[in-house]
């Protein structure tokens, strides 16, 4: 059976066995999502290539370790930046640090 589901404040640091378990899922997700992307390749379904994040994507990024185009990461993140900046302001975090949020998502 699994274990219960717990509660975890967000806004809290979390501890490393969280951190453990939510890095450990996420690489678990990724190779989830690469394994199902090649089999649509080997079936010829375009889902492969028309993905949000589809199979060159995740090849290039996790295989050989390129970068990113930044620009199509910045389209995707860019709705999480600025709810970190709500964020930030309603945790009351300092002015300044604030502002280099906003910075670092006007770039």
């Amino acid at each position: 059976s699994l274990p219960p589901m717990v509660r975890i404040d967000k806004a809290k640091i979390m501890s490393l066995a969280h951190v453990n378990a939510a890095v450990r899922h996420l690489a678990m997700f990724h190779g989830t999502w690469w394994t199902w992307l090649t089999t649509q390749q080997k079936k010829k379904k375009p889902e492969y290539v028309t993905s949000l994040m589809n199979i060159d994507d995740v090849e290039t990024a996790f295989m050989r370790m390129k970068k990113v185009d930044v620009k199509g990461t910045k389209v995707h993140f860019d709705h999480f930046i600025k709810q970190y900046v709500k964020l930030a302001r309603t945790r009351g975090l300092s002015e300044e640090k604030v502002l280099r949020v906003e910075r670092y998502a006007k770039r």
